[in-house]
């Protein structure tokens, strides 16, 4: 997933268009395709510049790496949305109506037979990315229904959603590292505990690679 696109918002209550020739087999199709053309666009991007940055290698190297990473993303992307087009479209001819209780299914289906088919840290940057947004929209959702009042804002309930992921990664981090995703470790080791450390001033000035 990736950088946020403008894309109109159906009316209230309209989930489906059954006149629509794309909203059966062509809408698995197109579904496929343009999963797979996003997925392999953004992660194209996001790679090129962490391997740029992070990454040690010749330019060939450098761009081989990104392909790969781009055309995992794409077809992983594509393959969801292609089962999850699938199933919905079935469970319309079954019931010869759209429930919304397809979206899910047909969700969790689709993640879990390609997605879930892979459990290395592309899947789990796209599980987290997921998380994170479904959980914040639940809220948003619940709020615009009537079904839970807000007592705080959703502005601050993003604030205490950062502050708990931080507080809960900065305790297994700081009592149980082994534990915490190598990245992330790294990256908190760098920031959090190699500041107790220095040698010379130099180690106080700005530099592309701190230590």
């Amino acid at each position: 997933m990736g950088a946020a696109l403008s894309v109109p918002i159906p009316p209230a209550g309209v989930i489906d268009d059954l006149e629509n020739p794309c909203s059966g087999p062509l809408g698995v199709i197109r579904a496929g395709r343009n999963g797979f053309l996003y997925g392999f666009r953004v992660r194209l991007a996001h790679s090129l510049v962490m391997s740029l940055l992070f990454r040690k290698g010749t330019v060939p190297e450098h761009i081989r790496f990104c392909l790969q990473l781009a055309s995992k993303h794409g077809s992983r992307l594509g393959l969801c949305a292609i089962i999850y087009k699938s199933v919905l479209l079935l469970l319309r001819r079954i019931q010869n109506e759209r429930q919304k209780w397809h979206f899910m299914l047909a969700g969790f289906i689709g993640a879990y037979f390609s997605w879930g088919q892979h459990p290395d840290s592309l899947t789990m940057q796209f599980g987290m990315y997921m998380f994170s947004r479904a959980f914040l929209a639940s809220l948003a959702h619940l709020k615009s229904t009537g079904r839970i009042s807000d007592p705080l804002g959703y502005q601050r309930a993003v604030a205490l959603f950062v502050a708990m992921s931080m507080g809960v990664g900065q305790y297994l981090f700081e009592t149980d590292p082994g534990n915490v995703n190598a990245s992330m470790r790294q990256s908190m080791q760098l920031i959090y505990h190699n500041c107790d450390r220095w040698k010379t001033l130099r180690d106080f000035a700005p530099s592309w690679n701190p230590e």
